[in-house]
């Protein structure tokens, strides 16, 4: 199908659910203004289409209303550090993002979201707006309110702890070899310059190894080279090879352009003034787990602070954070740390759409900083 089929497939099936797919209760506020009556569907002509990028939109200026139909797509892309799956449809990311950007260009105060799927951290991150969009899930020709999932924690799944077995086992062979520990989702991970070099795994027996890699494929191929006969030496290897190519004057190469958010993290712990603190600044666990192509913000926190660092335009980097901000301190000031080529009026507006949040850009050479 090209996209003009689907799109004009995905405007005709929002109309229909929009006129038809409602509860007979729920109080719509656009029905009145549209009908002129107290109730009563809309007449012919009030519901205006207005593109939205992630998949079809309506809009009905005379209630300053909106609908945006998110659109899943069937992916089937392997992220370097995943094993392989089968066919699925994800809701695209930033599709939130988009949406309140969408609203606030067609200057609407109420927006209905309406999915195929909806998940409890949905809810979640929907929350954490200001005006927060009203989420639907659709079920056959009609829709349902979205209800979180009493046990969901806000933006993110509950990680296993990390033993202190692990810590002490792991930690100084990670830090002679040149690396950084970090503890993301329960996992203990070797990085430089935010870039995973080995992570600490443990089998069937119970047994934990140290394996060593750019990502899960690389792991797998050390060890069946036998690196991982002598992990303090090939780790060494692992980091002085990702330490002279993750540089600002390097050529492009996978080293520096892969988890450049986190990058960006580690640059901002040795520089916490990049972020407008004066305070150190600790790790906390991305919103899901860490995978080498993903978007998410690498975060961090201090007294009072939430940093989210984020490169390039990814419209749910702010809303994310948010959600964590929510998880760990609801009061704390959230900071958008962009390089200033990438602060884009879109990423403005989402985060302007959450209370107090702040956009800090940081020089273009931020690459350049030394840790």
């Amino acid at each position: 199908m090209n996209p003009e089929q689907r799109a004009l497939l995905l405007a005709a099936k929002l109309r229909a659910l929009v006129t038809n797919g409602f509860p007979e209760d729920e109080a719509l506020d656009w029905r009145r203004a549209a009908s002129g009556e107290s109730g009563g569907s809309a007449r012919d002509g009030v519901l205006e289409p207005a593109a939205f990028q992630a998949g079809a939109g309506l809009i009905d200026a005379a209630s300053s209303t909106g609908w945006v139909l998110v659109a899943a797509r069937a992916t089937t892309e392997v992220h370097i550090d995943d094993m392989p799956e089968a066919t699925l449809d994800r809701n695209p990311r930033g599709w939130l993002g988009g949406a309140v950007v969408w609203a606030h260009r067609q200057n609407l105060r109420t927006l209905h979201v309406l999915l195929d799927q909806v998940a409890p951290t949905d809810v979640a991150k929907a929350a954490c707006l200001s005006n927060p969009p009203k989420l639907w899930q659709i079920v056959g020709r009609n829709v349902v309110a979205a209800v979180a999932a009493v046990a969901a924690v806000a933006g993110t799944d509950a990680a296993t702890p990390v033993s202190e077995e692990q810590l002490r086992l792991f930690s100084a062979l990670i830090t002679d070899a040149g690396a950084e520990v970090v503890v993301d989702h329960g996992t203990v991970r070797a990085e430089v310059l935010g870039l995973e070099v080995g992570r600490v795994t443990t089998d069937d027996t119970g047994t934990m190894s140290l394996e060593v890699g750019v990502g899960r494929h690389d792991r797998l191929a050390n060890a069946m080279l036998g690196h991982d006969r002598d992990i303090a030496a090939s780790l060494k290897n692992a980091v002085e090879s990702v330490v002279s190519r993750r540089r600002h004057d390097a050529g492009t190469h996978p080293a520096n352009q892969l988890a450049r958010e986190r990058w960006l993290r580690c640059i901002t712990r040795s520089h916490p003034e990049l972020a407008g603190v004066n305070e150190p600044l600790h790790f906390v666990d991305s919103v899901r787990p860490a995978t080498l192509k993903q978007l998410d913000p690498a975060l961090l926190h201090g007294d009072a602070v939430v940093v989210a660092c984020s490169v390039g335009l990814d419209l749910d980097a702010a809303i994310d954070a948010a959600t964590i901000r929510a998880r760990i301190d609801p009061t704390a000031r959230l900071v958008l740390l962009l390089p200033e080529h990438d602060v884009f009026d879109a990423q403005r507006i989402v985060v302007g759409a959450i209370d107090n949040a702040y956009i800090v850009p940081v020089p273009n050479n931020w690459m350049s900083f030394s840790v």
